[in-house]
């Protein structure tokens, strides 16, 4: 998603820290990937309910960086800035709505003592840790990073790019087809698995993708 790629480049670009969030199911994870492995110096995480204090992100950051950690959260964190200092390695966290505040805090001070890249893709509950709820907490992080809220109206120019991965043409029908169930709930994550679906079902039958087949895999795979 440009937005996406707009935001990380600017993040690099200017050393600075951006919080990106939207629906779930919009491609954040895929296009923050992508640039990820466009930018190879990066750090990339994905927080999850397992992965989401401080120690545990320190962790992560020392194992991309492979560094030893450590039983004392103050010496990992100097290990980690050490190794950081200079560089402009972004570090990326996916998923950083399951990041609980005292990761926040932390990858604050890191960037804070080291100045490099700091991005953050979320879906929109990663407000309600870094706003005026939290402010004593997070307020630091709040006042210094940008944010960006990601448009949720797919553009056709998406699906087309799901569509050439796998080598396809479709007609303007069946794209259009598909654009109208990647802006509805689910996004493209659930328009890719109605494509995949309708395409092992033109696929068993021995025919080109068409528009018929992906009203049929709409009838096996529900779009509200």
């Amino acid at each position: 998603m440009r937005q996406i790629n707009f935001g990380m480049d600017y993040a690099r670009d200017r050393n600075d820290i951006i919080v990106i969030y939207g629906a779930p199911g919009i491609g954040k994870t895929v296009t923050a990937k992508d640039w990820a492995a466009d930018n190879p110096t990066s750090i990339f995480i994905t927080a999850n309910p397992n992965l989401a204090t401080k120690r545990c992100v320190m962790e992560e950051i020392l194992e991309a960086l492979r560094q030893r950690t450590d039983s004392r959260a103050d010496r990992m964190h100097r290990s980690i800035v050490k190794a950081l200092e200079k560089t402009n390695r972004p570090i990326i966290i996916d998923e950083a709505h399951f990041l609980r505040l005292d990761a926040i805090e932390t990858l604050r001070a890191i960037y804070d003592a080291t100045g490099v890249p700091l991005i953050l893709v979320s879906n929109p509950t990663i407000m309600d840790k870094i706003t005026e709820k939290n402010k004593l907490i997070t307020g630091q992080f709040f006042s210094r990073s940008v944010k960006i809220q990601l448009d949720e109206t797919i553009p056709l120019e998406d699906v087309q790019g799901i569509v050439l991965q796998n080598g396809v043409e479709l007609d303007e029908e069946a794209l259009d087809e598909l654009h109208r169930a990647a802006n509805k709930t689910g996004a493209l994550r659930l328009m890719t698995k109605l494509y995949l679906f309708a395409l092992k079902m033109a696929h068993s039958a021995g025919e080109k993708l068409s528009i018929r087949h992906i009203q049929a895999a709409e009838q096996v795979i529900t779009i509200v």
